[in-house]
């Protein structure tokens, strides 16, 4: 489901961030994801939501939903999925 257009804020090595109308929203990466090199700073992407209705039973580390960016300059496609959204914070201490 298509939810709106975007514009890429930032690219970074463990996430995402994409703006529209002054408001930032920020997509985390999985580990060793890498966002391909035509997704540039000020581009426009559309922003799909590919739901997971299991992630309200099994929680969201669980998850196969996503957010599809596609990429309106060069028609690639990039995919970030609900489950990078599960950190799971060591006890520095060990």
């Amino acid at each position: 489901m298509k939810v709106d257009d975007v514009f890429i804020s930032w690219v970074g090595p463990i996430s995402f961030g994409v703006e529209r109308n002054g408001v930032t929203k920020a997509f985390s990466l999985e580990e060793g994801q890498v966002i391909p090199p035509e997704f540039k700073v000020g581009d426009l992407v559309e922003l799909h939501l590919e739901g997971d209705p299991d992630a309200v039973i099994w929680g969201i580390e669980n998850s196969e939903g996503s957010y599809l960016f596609k990429h309106i300059p060069s028609g690639k496609e990039f995919r970030t999925w609900h489950r990078a959204e599960a950190y799971r914070l060591e006890d520095p201490k060990t």
